[in-house]
């Protein structure tokens, strides 16, 4: 299977995606961030799921965001707290084959 079809790079790495749940990770975000991005793996993006937090979180990721690369960093932000057990399950992650067509309601019939 050559690299370009299997979504691996030249060395044999499969990029992974990474969600991190944050609340009030003021002082802790940018350290995991770096951490994040320090690792041998291919990290394709980082999805930061703030949990409502109170503390400059909010204003922290988006500075982050603008730091980083394009689309490297996403952030997701719930106006009410739901734990971190919530915040670690978003975004949900569906698969889908190029055959699967389905009704408009599929994907939301998925999540629940």
């Amino acid at each position: 299977m050559s690299t370009a079809s299997s979504g691996a790079s030249a060395d044999g790495a499969v990029p992974v995606s990474v969600v991190i749940p944050c609340y009030n990770a003021q002082f802790t975000l940018r350290r995991a961030l770096a951490s994040v991005a320090a690792q041998s793996a291919r990290v394709l993006e980082v999805i930061a799921v703030d949990d409502a937090s109170t503390d400059g979180t909010g204003a922290l990721l988006a500075a982050l965001q603008a730091e980083h690369r394009a689309h490297w960093l996403k952030v997701i932000r719930f106006e009410r707290n739901g734990g971190v057990a919530a915040a670690a399950s978003q975004p949900a992650l569906l698969f889908s084959t190029p055959t699967t067509s389905g009704t408009p309601t599929r994907l939301r019939s998925s999540t629940r």
